[in-house]
């Protein structure tokens, strides 16, 4: 069992790994600002930002919002930009989408997960009994 890389008592650098991190904010400024936060606790803990994976969603689901330049944040990892829509946890999430048609997709995801679950777990069953 020793000779296994993973079970030695070296000591060797420890790596840190995070994923899907969201951030809120109520204006742009606000979210740059988080943003500047993430990026200095990242570089402090030398942990790097795949700024080409980071996206930045307004979402103004009142439907009235004035044609404008898209957003975009300088960071030491990149440029991070702004996009239309937003896929979280399998949930596309688009700029004027209201907040019942999100929960209204959850629901129809989480269905579909739970019978496609239900389908293997009576497949199992079957074969063993």
């Amino acid at each position: 069992m020793r000779d296994f890389p993973i079970l030695r008592r070296e000591k060797k650098k420890k790596k840190m790994f995070t994923d899907d991190v969201v951030l809120f904010g109520e204006s742009f400024e606000d979210i740059k600002s988080k943003i500047e936060i993430v990026c200095k606790w990242s570089l402090r803990n030398k942990m790097r930002i795949n700024a080409d994976k980071c996206e930045i969603l307004v979402w103004n689901c009142t439907g009235n919002g004035a044609v404008r330049d898209p957003l975009s944040v300088s960071t030491s990892f990149g440029n991070i930009l702004e996009v239309l829509t937003y896929k979280y946890l399998g949930i596309s999430i688009q700029q004027r989408m209201m907040e019942e048609e999100i929960v209204k997709e959850a629901g129809r995801k989480g269905r579909r997960s739970r019978d496609h679950e239900e389908k293997i777990f009576r497949q199992v069953y079957q074969s063993i009994f």
